[in-house]
């Protein structure tokens, strides 16, 4: 699922989509391949960087911080850095969000353990 998008295809929609159905089958079919989840990485950096939206964007930063990935592994996915980059440069952005999504982020980060005392404060 996650190897049939592409960067110059994919929307935000499609890829927190397949990022949740990755999530949601890893039971079934056993986790997911690195591959799988490093494309959907990388087709979120891109679009993080042109017109994605950080508001939806943020369920597919959820669903990167619920899959069963090495620590090595995770280290490789550049949209983690990209979205807290994001996140950091913007004084507003989080304004911006519903709860939801500020729920949604902060336990993201908490999980993948990329809360500073900077992040921190932002919420």
């Amino acid at each position: 699922l996650g190897r049939s998008l592409t960067n110059s295809t994919a929307d935000e929609f499609e890829l927190v989509a397949a990022a949740t159905a990755l999530i949601r089958d890893r039971e079934k079919d056993g986790p997911p391949e690195f591959a799988a989840w490093k494309n959907i990485s990388d087709c979120g950096t891109q679009l993080l960087n042109s017109t994605g939206s950080p508001q939806i964007l943020v369920w597919l930063l959820d669903a990167l911080s619920e899959a069963d990935l090495h620590p090595d592994e995770r280290k490789q996915l550049v949209f983690l850095p990209a979205y807290r980059e994001r996140i950091n440069e913007a004084e507003d952005l989080l304004s911006k969000f519903s709860n939801d999504e500020l729920c949604v982020c902060w336990r993201a980060f908490d999980r993948l353990q990329l809360l500073d005392r900077a992040m921190l404060l932002k919420f």
